[in-house]
């Protein structure tokens, strides 16, 4: 059971410097581009919800940057980080199908146990394959946000050391 608690400490933590991360990025952004505020983004911590938070966030958080560096004057031909973001919340949907299928078909913790254990192999590696690009998914979205936000903040010390 500890190793439940501490797989579930590090998501919550790694899930909270990724909001972090996020705001930070929206803090860079005019107040009339931002499509969602800063502090929504928290939501992404409620579990479950987050599920549906991801794609709302996705979609969001790419307009507010593409209104942000159009305002900007960069030329923007797509939507920011918008196929990342969407990518990793359909992955993140995907991930909860299998555990959802099992306690739905399970009436007491014995029962999910054994339906566990009944996983054929291929389901199983199937599920390994899902879990790794989720972690994959993650990590490349982290990183676009994270770039876009260094992009915006070299822009800011730009037009301040230019006047």
């Amino acid at each position: 059971m500890a190793p439940l608690f501490i797989a579930a400490f590090i998501s919550l933590l790694m899930t909270g410097f990724f909001c972090f991360s996020i705001t930070k990025t929206l803090s860079h952004v005019a107040p009339e581009n931002q499509d969602i505020k800063p502090k929504l983004i928290w939501l992404l911590l409620i579990p479950g919800f987050n599920w549906i938070w991801n794609f709302v966030v996705a979609t969001k958080l790419s307009s507010s940057l593409k209104k942000e560096l159009t305002a900007r004057d960069f030329d923007v031909t797509e939507r920011p980080t918008f196929m990342q973001g969407m990518l990793y919340a359909a992955i993140s949907l995907i991930s909860v199908v299998p555990s959802v299928m099992i306690r739905l078909s399970a009436k007491t913790p014995e029962e999910m146990i054994n339906a566990t254990k009944g996983i054929p192999d291929n389901v199983a590696i199937a599920i390994e394959i899902i879990g790794i690009l989720q972690i994959i998914l993650f990590l490349t979205y982290w990183s676009k946000i994270s770039w876009y936000k260094n992009v915006l903040e070299k822009d800011e010390q730009k037009e301040y050391e230019d006047k």
